[in-house]
């Protein structure tokens, strides 16, 4: 769900109703490793997920995406059917972080400096 607010017009909330549909998804946030010269925030690394009937997403770190905006740094990945995944990061030094045969529906942080994936605990 989200509520949104534009400038002089009463706020809106839009309702996710789409919840139970039998999809699959993933979060990924990056930690850079600084003594290879790769942000905190691992801007800039690349992030590839595919699986199976045809799955192929790329995502990129960066900081802004127009005037006056961010963008969140955790990456999501809407995986369809897929309920496992393979993940490749290209971190900015352009070393390179392969898994394989991830599960759906978690969130995940991969640190660069010790290379371990870790899932995090909840949902979203």
């Amino acid at each position: 769900d989200v509520a949104l607010n534009g400038f002089g017009e009463p706020a809106v909330i839009l309702k996710n109703r789409n919840a139970k549909n039998g999809n699959h998804w993933a979060k990924v946030r990056l930690v850079g490793d600084p003594r290879r010269g790769v942000s905190r925030d691992a801007l800039g690394a690349k992030l590839l997920v595919s699986g199976e009937q045809g799955l192929a997403l790329w995502r990129e770190v960066r900081s802004t995406g127009s005037y006056l905006s961010s963008l969140p740094k955790e990456q999501h990945f809407g995986l369809g059917k897929n309920a496992r995944f393979k993940l490749r990061v290209i971190w900015p030094d352009g070393s390179q972080s392969v898994f394989e045969n991830l599960a759906a529906d978690r969130p995940y942080l991969l640190e660069q400096a010790n290379g371990q994936l870790r899932a995090l605990a909840g949902k979203d």
